[in-house]
């Protein structure tokens, strides 16, 4: 297929006929795999090909992939208080209960696995602090009354969590976007691209001179900003699923040996994961449920109780990632039926009697 026969990115989406679901559960599953080592080894250091293709570059891809998508949906229905209410529908509601079950469920049956007694090892208020205080989505203590105390990861129920702020920030700030027009002036989202890969490569060149938030601010600001431009860029952009395949593969490449890849690799990832994902349709690939959130944000937690059993952490990385994905995925599925997507549905009636109540009535005949 020739560049002038390809379709564009805009002629090929199809919102009912894609398999982004199926990428982001993908996406979720590698950063359980690098999480695996982290609880396994009590160690945040990996190598760099693990450390940037396992838990960098999965994280980058949901950026991307948000940001593409949610600019579709805010251009599709530019109205404020549907927007925010689907936006907070998404992220909150499945994450509160997350941090329950890591109170009531988890930290007891950690405990549990490591010694063979019933009990938490912290007080009620403990458990109402990490709830209550964390429920902004801002972790301010990612232990509970101290646990896990056990090696070889301790006071860390669930590293996933921290990046939920800088999502619900991405989206309100595009929102801001949205607001000002600047989505509709394509050399204003070029410039905020170019802005993003500057502030990003600036943070790069002072590595440890600047605190670490600023580093992640303009790391998801780049992704999201690449998200976006692609979006508002899908009638010019043509796409062929194998210059798709040769993005994701450039992106895994670079992943593997070069520090700091996303100044190079942030445009094929968003190109690749959004091509990949829009191009092939198979059926069976085409998950209408998607179970990617919950896998994220129940995969840590699933990890550390399995880490407090030595025999588990004996099996290695890639048999104790298998084992966390198999008994991470009940957790999942039973967030998306019994949570997200019950509450989804409640947010899309809302928003529809939202528009339908600010129509004019009609004129009597």
């Amino acid at each position: 297929m020739s560049s002038t026969t390809a379709p564009t990115l805009a002629e090929a989406f199809d919102s009912r006929r894609n398999v982004l679901n199926a990428l982001r559960l993908v996406l979720a599953a590698m950063v359980v795999v690098k999480h695996a080592h982290v609880v396994i080894t009590g160690s945040l250091d990996t190598s760099l090909a693990l450390g940037q293709v396992s838990g960098a570059l999965p994280v980058d891809g949901f950026f991307a992939l948000s940001g593409f998508l949610i600019t579709g949906s805010w251009l599709a229905r530019p109205d404020v208080r549907g927007f925010l209410l689907a936006r907070a529908a998404r992220i909150f509601p499945a994450f509160w209960v997350c941090l329950v079950m890591t109170v009531c469920f988890f930290a007891p049956l950690a405990r549990l696995v490591a010694t063979g007694e019933p009990g938490v090892g912290f007080g009620v208020g403990d458990g109402l602090r990490y709830v209550l205080g964390n429920s902004t989505l801002v972790m301010v203590d990612n232990s509970i009354g101290g646990t896990p105390t056990e090696p070889p990861y301790p006071a860390e129920w669930n590293a996933s969590l921290w990046t939920l702020k800088w999502e619900f920030l991405c989206y309100l700030g595009l929102m801001v976007l949205g607001l000002t027009g600047v989505l509709a002036r394509r050399r204003a989202v070029l410039g905020l691209l170019g802005l993003a890969w500057v502030s990003h490569l600036a943070t790069q060149l002072t590595y440890g001179a600047l605190p670490g938030i600023v580093d992640d601010a303009t790391r998801f600001f780049l992704m999201y900003m690449t998200g976006v431009a692609l979006h508002v860029f899908a009638d010019r952009v043509r796409v062929t699923r194998v210059r798709a395949f040769a993005a994701v593969a450039g992106a895994l490449l670079l992943a593997c040996v070069v520090p700091g890849y996303r100044l190079l690799g942030a445009p094929l990832v968003a190109y690749g994961l959004v091509g990949v994902g829009v191009l092939f349709t198979t059926a069976w690939l085409r998950l209408r449920n998607d179970v990617s959130y919950g896998v994220y944000i129940y995969g840590f937690p699933v990890e550390q109780v399995l880490a407090h059993s030595e025999r588990a952490r004996d099996l290695g990385l890639w048999w104790f990632s298998a084992v966390a994905l198999v008994l991470t995925l009940p957790f999942a599925v039973a967030s998306w039926f019994l949570v997200e997507r019950p509450v989804h549905r409640w947010a899309a009636r809302r928003r529809a009697r939202v528009v339908r109540d600010r129509l004019p009535a009609a004129a009597p005949s």
